[in-house]
């Protein structure tokens, strides 16, 4: 509690019990702000591809097509995310949630390996 004293200066931190400022508050908005970071360094990464000399020449629909596929992903995502925490829970949904996450990134590389180049 003594960070959050001298970092926020809020009259409705004084009447908050000091149970509540444990070092679970610092490790779920730790974990919070990397999950925005990480959404953050993906479309970041989108649009840096996206300006690479290999899209600017004749492939605008490629273009279109990705960034549209990624805005429709997020889309998607959030109401799949508010249907499963209203169904089974919000935890139970984020551990969910967590593990497809990891399923995806670890069967990427490896689908990304034992894919045909056809050299």
């Amino acid at each position: 509690m003594d960070v959050l004293k001298r970092v926020a200066k809020n009259e409705a931190m004084k009447n908050d019990p000091k149970e509540i400022y444990n070092w679970r508050v610092y490790v779920l908005t730790c974990s919070a702000w990397f999950a925005g970071a990480l959404f953050g360094m993906d479309t970041g990464a989108t649009g840096g591809v996206l300006n690479l000399d290999t899209f600017q020449i004749g492939k605008a629909n490629l273009q279109a097509n990705i960034d549209s596929t990624l805005q429709a992903g997020c889309f998607v995502g959030a109401l799949a995310a508010y249907w499963f925490a209203d169904k089974i829970g919000r935890k139970p949904s984020l551990m969910y949630s967590a593990h497809l996450a990891l399923i995806g990134v670890n069967g990427y590389e490896h689908l990304r390996e034992q894919r045909p180049t056809g050299s």
